[in-house]
């Protein structure tokens, strides 16, 4: 069984005691494999590039680098939010690794509106794992900041 995982979920009373309630997000573009990975975005994604994009350039890069174009401002913010996005990918890219490190299965990883969700097929095989593999996707996302 596909789990779509989210740090929000809770357990519902029929899964295994470390299972994770799904929640379902489609990709809408497919962006490839990394590491085997299947990764994909979800249109919602979107959403989130134009608002990071448009805050910045009609906000806080015209007053805090004033003199610039609106081009700029507005490339400037796209870079940004692409940035982000990528910052997203990294997230979740560590946690799949992480996963299939300890033996389970990653069907993919989707990007969307609220973050990033890795699809793990099974679970880890103790919740010590489990807390290890959380433990040291976070902590791989620190080292790469």
């Amino acid at each position: 069984m596909s789990r779509h995982v989210a740090p929000c979920c809770k357990q519902t009373s029929d899964e295994a005691p470390n299972a994770i309630a799904s929640i379902q997000v489609d990709d809408s573009l497919s962006l490839g494999r990394i590491a085997g990975i299947k990764v994909g975005l979800n249109w919602s994604l979107l959403l989130v590039v134009v608002l990071i994009a448009w805050s910045l350039a009609s906000g806080s890069f015209p007053s805090e680098v004033p003199g610039r174009s609106v081009g700029w401002y507005w490339v400037a913010g796209l870079v940004a939010a692409i940035l982000f996005i990528a910052s997203l990918l990294a997230h979740e890219l560590a946690h799949s690794l992480v996963a299939q490190r300890l033996g389970v299965r990653v069907d993919g990883i989707t990007l969307w509106l609220f973050g990033g969700i890795s699809r793990l097929s099974g679970e880890a095989n103790s919740r010590r794992l489990d807390i290890v593999g959380q433990a040291r996707a976070s902590e791989w996302c620190i080292e790469i900041r």
